[in-house]
């Protein structure tokens, strides 16, 4: 394949990766309620809007949830996870803009991985870390119980 073909192939397939994530927001759009779509849609929301109650509405209760944080630091309940969204929620400064990369759904458990870009302030550099996080079927809603941050740079 020459040089040419290949540059027209990559940007055939940016295009498509383009329409296929317009396609997926649009679906998503149209989620019933209650559904792990709803569901993560609300979580993601609640955080780039800084909204403890609607973030917290998402989590599982007690210590049914588990949460490690880019420095490896670990979180295993609600209250403490609470605790710590008050405090980043309160700073006013930082930005955040997700992409999603996979996705897996069962009757049960549904996850998601996410690469994130993380700004300290609006202007200030990115720092790119994937985002996976794991809902469970608890009591006919969906609920976070599982949430790893890793760096990538």
């Amino acid at each position: 394949m020459t040089l040419t073909r290949l540059t027209l192939f990559f940007k055939g397939f940016a295009i498509c990766q383009f329409l296929l994530l317009i396609i997926t927001v649009s679906v998503a759009g149209e989620s019933s309620p209650g559904s792990f779509e709803e569901t993560l849609e609300r979580h993601l929301t609640a955080i780039v809007s800084r909204d403890l109650q609607g973030i917290l509405a998402t989590v599982a209760e007690g210590d049914s949830l588990t949460l490690i944080l880019p420095d490896g630091s670990l979180i295993k309940d609600k209250a403490a996870y609470a605790d710590l969204h008050e405090a980043w929620f309160s700073d006013p400064d930082w930005r955040m803009e997700f992409s999603e990369v996979r996705r897996l759904e069962t009757a049960e458990l549904c996850s998601v991985l996410l690469r994130y870009s993380y700004r300290d302030t609006p202007e200030g550099p990115a720092h790119e870390c994937y985002l996976y996080m794991a809902f469970q079927q608890i009591d006919g809603e969906w609920r976070l119980v599982f949430d790893q941050n890793t760096r990538i740079s």
